[in-house]
């Protein structure tokens, strides 16, 4: 909705939505291989989650710019974006006593959370325009952020780097 009412053409829509998934899972392994190869899984996400907060506000004065503007706007916070969630979750099956088999209790969380949010979410975009996506994101991944630096990076990071972050959970009974 917001490419559209920004006045941006179905074919590069169309094209946005395609780029962004390959943007994100290219950034995502890159990111987490840096983070693990430099032991710096706090940094990488910390600074990673600032930039994409201010990155994905800054969506709607790219829109108005035109479509270079936006293109570059969408892949930075793609990029920007991507190591955030990987962290995070490879963090949780990490912290989790039984490793994966407890990611499911942990990300019911964020489920929730998500759940909670959304009606009021598209309750203000009714009520307020698109606009109100933008700052009810903004204070949502400031919320966020409050929690993000209490997250345990220290689970994932590896002894001798370039060990691997996560380790294997044992298999089931």
């Amino acid at each position: 909705l917001f490419f559209l009412s920004a006045g941006v053409s179905k074919r590069r829509v169309g094209a946005l939505a395609a780029v962004r998934p390959l943007v994100a899972a290219a950034a995502g392994n890159a990111w987490s291989l840096a983070a693990d190869a430099r032991g710096a899984h706090r940094p990488i996400f910390l600074t990673c989650y600032v930039a994409a907060g201010f990155a994905k506000y800054g969506l709607q004065a790219a829109a108005k710019a035109g479509f270079g503007a936006l293109l570059v706007a969408v892949l930075a916070v793609e990029i920007l974006s991507a190591p955030v969630n990987v962290l995070a979750d490879a963090c949780a099956i990490a912290a989790s006593p039984r490793g994966a088999r407890d990611y499911g209790k942990t990300r019911l969380w964020g489920a929730i959370g998500w759940g909670l949010g959304a009606p009021l979410g598209g309750w203000a975009v009714g009520a307020y325009g698109l606009p109100a996506a933008f700052a009810g994101s903004a204070a949502g991944w400031a919320v966020g952020g409050l929690f993000a630096v209490a997250l345990p990076m220290g689970a994932i990071a590896g002894a001798g780097g370039g060990e691997r972050a996560v380790p294997a959970s044992p298999p089931p009974p």
